[in-house]
């Protein structure tokens, strides 16, 4: 496959916009066309196939990840310092990154007293989880009897028929 082609295709992952792709990758005239005729191309449109297909998470990688984030525990990356009356916590980046559980982290913030980190919320994780394994299925319970079906349709036949017999003779 061309470099150049490969460019275009690195480019074109980036925001799925022909055009754009074609002139980052540095296509001279007009890049709608070029764009056209590249995404047009078999074997360019079966290598960005291809790569999509190797980025795309799986749903086993899904479930992990959301189980990875109900477990949420950063506590081997996490080192507390006695200072005075206090203490202070530092987290080691590097030992996040080593045992790959950045993922984790929702956000990360300087403030005045040091660093704040908010992981994603294990709640969400735990009801989606839930729900993949069918755990959280609503059931209706029916609360109607038979005995109401019967009142009903004396009801229903009693406006029909009128004041007749309800055994069903209809006569005296």
């Amino acid at each position: 496959m061309k470099a150049k082609w490969l460019v275009f295709i690195a480019e074109y992952l980036k925001d799925f916009n022909g055009s754009a792709a074609a002139r980052r990758a540095g296509y001279k005239g007009r890049p709608d066309v070029i764009a056209s005729r590249l995404l047009g191309d078999v074997r360019i449109d079966t290598e960005i196939k291809r790569q999509i297909a190797e980025r795309a998470m799986g749903a086993d990688e899904v479930l992990q990840r959301l189980a990875d984030m109900a477990r949420g525990d950063l506590g081997d990356a996490i080192t507390s310092f006695p200072l005075g009356r206090r203490s202070i916590s530092l987290v080691d980046w590097q030992k996040l990154v080593d045992a790959g559980k950045t993922h984790l982290v929702k956000k990360f913030k300087t403030t005045k007293d040091g660093v704040e980190i908010e992981l994603h919320d294990p709640q969400r994780a735990l009801e989606l989880l839930g729900k993949h394994h069918r755990l959280f299925i609503e059931r209706v319970e029916e609360t109607s009897t038979i005995e109401h079906h019967i009142t009903g349709l004396d009801a229903i036949l009693e406006k029909v028929y009128g004041d007749r017999d309800k055994s069903g003779s209809g006569s005296e």
